[in-house]
């Protein structure tokens, strides 16, 4: 309508109107096909950093994701193995000590049989872990560990033999000095074994929230610029990270509250709660260097149960566990 009244005008004025009204009428069309493809460029580019942005944190933050799920989870099967295999260490060595000391032959044959289990249970933990994977440090631990056992069956099968014909000073002493200090580097190797899944699980987590916070760092940059082109986008946008960083905050405290009860296994008793041998060993040490560094006294106080073994013969070893239970509870 516009456009028709000024042509009048100009048809009314001069013919020279004519022209410049015509290229007036050509160059509107042409500011407004640029002015709307510049928009659509506009929001396509918007779209296209939108779109690069979601799926660049979506990627990413799955990928943290699985990378830390796959990682902790194979270090806590390896950590679950690697404990076991040093329970069954432990049974090993303490069935055979109880063989040294016991003299009832029906006995005997009961700890030589456990002593049997314990060693298939040391030898399956170890075909278990090997078969999961070892890295070069793993490998290097798992071959002297391997050296250690090649060293400990040959006395182990020495002291039985001693037993068998009755020579019972001789294996006793075979087992003080030679047996039992390997079968401890052996369970101190196993305990470094532990360490190293542990310490991989903390290093799996400080690396997940670098790479969390580099990635962080991209978003909000990407997203800075999402909102200069559309402010309502970009607010979708932050809050599906938002969303994201919950579940992953969320995870990690997961993981921590795990590693803090694995850390708890290691150094407690599982039935009674109180320390177990390896963190009353570390706290010895330590008052020990106390008392040394203050020139003060140290004391130690062994308690045992007599008769516990009548305990468990007649009632059953579940009321052996609940009197022992009771006893710490009470001291």
């Amino acid at each position: 309508m516009i456009g028709n009244h000024g042509l009048g005008l100009n048809l009314v004025s001069s013919g020279s109107g004519i022209a410049q009204s015509g290229a007036e009428h050509l160059d509107m069309p042409l500011k407004r096909n640029t002015s709307f493809y510049l928009a659509c460029g506009t929001f396509v580019i918007l779209l296209g950093l939108i779109v690069a942005l979601a799926i660049h944190g979506v990627v990413q933050l799955r990928q943290i994701q699985q990378n830390m799920e796959d990682v902790v989870a194979l270090h806590e099967r390896k950590i679950d193995i690697v404990t076991r295999t040093q329970v069954a260490a432990h049974m090993r060595a303490d069935r055979l000590y109880r063989m040294a000391l016991e003299k009832d032959p029906f006995a005997q044959d009961t700890l030589w049989l456990e002593f049997l289990r314990a060693g298939y249970l040391v030898g399956s933990g170890r075909d278990q872990l090997k078969s999961l994977g070892l890295t070069p440090e793993e490998q290097s631990e798992f071959n002297a560990q391997s050296e250690l056992i090649r060293r400990i069956e040959p006395g182990q099968e020495e002291v039985v033999n001693l037993l068998k014909a009755n020579r019972r000073a001789e294996a006793e002493a075979l087992l003080i000095k030679e047996t039992i200090p390997l079968q401890q580097s052996f369970n101190e190797h196993l305990a470094i074994l532990r360490s190293f899944y542990q310490e991989s699980n903390l290093a799996s987590l400080q690396s997940a929230r670098e790479t969390y916070r580099r990635n962080l760092l991209f978003t909000i940059s990407a997203g800075l610029a999402a909102v200069v082109l559309g402010a309502v986008i970009g607010v979708l946008t932050l809050k599906q990270l938002a969303s994201s960083q919950r579940r992953i905050t969320q995870q990690m405290e997961e993981l921590e509250h795990s590693r803090a009860a694995l850390e708890e296994e290691a150094t407690h008793d599982p039935l009674t709660g109180l320390a177990n041998r390896r963190l009353f060993y570390d706290r010895l040490r330590q008052g020990v260097r106390h008392a040394k560094r203050y020139r003060s006294n140290l004391g130690i106080l062994f308690l045992d149960m007599d008769r516990f073994k009548e305990i468990n013969d007649l009632h059953g070893h579940h009321v052996g566990d609940a009197v022992l239970t009771e006893v710490a509870k009470r001291i």
